[in-house]
């Protein structure tokens, strides 16, 4: 759901997840590494910026993660829009 100029339009919602407790329908796949997908503080997350030798000190490791919305059906949708909340932080070691 969205709104122009301050007025609610009319909502279809296909899907909608907040995230707040577990993945929902959501599910995810690690292709490099093994660093899921986890429900925290209220949101789902994933980091490859662990501590993996057990030496107290973290550092990147090499990952793809990917999560994974459930299958939608768009076929009889004219204008579909999508729009998501995130937060990126240490997007690289630099």
């Amino acid at each position: 759901p969205y709104e122009i100029n301050g007025e609610e339009t009319e909502s279809n919602t296909i899907l909608s997840e907040t995230f707040s407790n577990s993945l929902g329908e959501f599910s995810t796949i690690c292709t490099v590494g093994d660093f899921p997908w986890n429900c925290n503080f209220g949101c789902v997350q994933t980091t490859s910026y662990v501590d993996k030798d057990g030496d107290g000190v973290k550092e990147n490791h090499p990952a793809d993660s990917w999560l994974i919305s459930p299958h939608m059906n768009l076929s009889k949708v004219e204008n579909a829009h999508i729009s998501f909340e995130y937060i990126l932080r240490y997007a690289n070691a630099n």
